[in-house]
C-alpha cells in the first residue's frame, strides 16, 4: 500500500494542503485472535512518530485491536464516498476521513489526520439513548474494550492525546485526538 492507494477517492473537496500533511504508516497490532498483524493509518505527519511509539507499546502489550484499514479500503466504499458507517459496523480502527463534525458546520479532526478511533464495536459514541455503531455495546468486560483507568488512555494521554470517553456531554470511548496549536481556527470547542 502506498500514499496516494490509501488517499484513493478521498473526497473531491478536501484541500490539497490537508493531503500534502497526510502520511500513511504501517502499525503493528495483534487482532483479537491474539495473532500479529500489520495496519495503516492516514495521519498528520506531525503525529506520526506519536503513534507509531504507542502503536509498538499497544503490540508488546497485546492489547487487541479487531483491524486497522484506511477508509480508501473497498470494503468502506458505500458507491459514493467512503463511508465511516461501514469502517465502524466492521469494528475497522482508522484515522484520516474529510468529514465535518456531525450536525456541525466544523471540521471533525479526522478531517485533519489528527484523530484515531480504536474498537468502535467496543467503545461506542454514546449521546444520551442514542449509540453508533448501533450494534455496539460498552461492555467494560470485553476484549479490547477501552476503560478510563486503562493502559491504552494512560499511553495516548501521555502523548499528549485526549480521549473521547472523558467529553462531558457525549462519550466517544474510541476516539483519541491530538490538536496540533497551529490548526486551532479549524476545531470545534469541546
Amino acid at each position: 500500500m502506498n500514499l496516494q492507494s490509501a488517499l484513493y477517492r478521498c473526497s473531491k473537496d478536501c484541500p490539497r494542503w490537508i493531503l500534502d500533511e497526510i502520511r500513511l504508516v504501517k502499525v503493528p497490532y495483534v487482532n483479537f485472535d491474539l495473532q500479529s498483524c500489520c495496519g495503516y493509518l492516514l495521519l498528520h505527519k506531525d503525529l506520526v512518530s506519536d503513534i507509531q511509539f504507542i502503536f509498538q507499546k499497544l503490540y508488546e502489550t497485546k492489547f487487541p485491536i479487531h483491524s486497522i484499514l484506511p477508509l480508501s479500503d473497498p470494503k468502506f466504499w458505500n458507491g459514493q464516498s467512503w463511508c465511516d458507517d461501514l469502517s465502524m459496523n466492521f469494528n475497522n480502527s482508522s484515522s484520516f476521513n474529510y468529514r465535518k463534525i456531525g450536525g456541525k458546520n466544523k471540521l471533525s479532526t479526522h478531517a485533519l489526520a489528527m484523530a484515531i478511533d480504536i474498537n468502535p464495536m467496543q467503545n461506542p459514541w454514546i449521546y444520551q439513548d442514542k449509540i453508533l455503531p448501533k450494534q455496539a455495546c460498552y461492555d467494560t468486560s470485553q476484549q479490547g474494550t477501552i476503560l478510563k483507568e486503562s493502559y491504552i488512555v494512560d499511553l495516548f494521554e501521555e502523548r499528549g492525546f485526549f480521549w473521547g470517553g472523558n467529553f462531558n456531554e457525549m462519550k466517544d470511548y474510541h476516539h483519541f485526538e491530538k490538536k496540533i496549536k497551529s490548526y486551532e481556527k479549524y476545531f470545534e470547542e469541546c
